[in-house]
């Protein structure tokens, strides 16, 4: 019962802190996203390099390896993998 408790705690405690960090994550892309279309250019990130965790995300290599999809922009999902992975 003891080691049950736990790993509810452990599992409870983790989600928490994924969906706390996956907040911040949206509020920095709404951020970026100054035209309001849902995705983000290398422009737009170069603009407020500030705002992200990924500090070499702004440079042409490291944003064609974020474009998970290779479709030439960061939409909330690639952001969110590369912000997470970042350290």
């Amino acid at each position: 019962m003891k080691t049950l408790l736990i790993t509810i705690v452990i599992v409870v405690t983790g989600s928490n802190a994924a969906y706390a960090g996956n907040q911040i994550f949206q509020s920095q892309f709404k951020k970026l996203d100054t035209n309001t279309d849902g995705v983000l250019t290398q422009q737009e990130i170069q603009a407020q390099p500030t705002l992200i965790r990924f500090t070499n995300f702004f440079y042409s290599d490291s944003f064609l390896l974020a474009d998970i999809n290779k479709d030439g922009f960061i939409d909330i999902e690639e952001f969110i993998a590369n912000e997470e992975y970042s350290f």
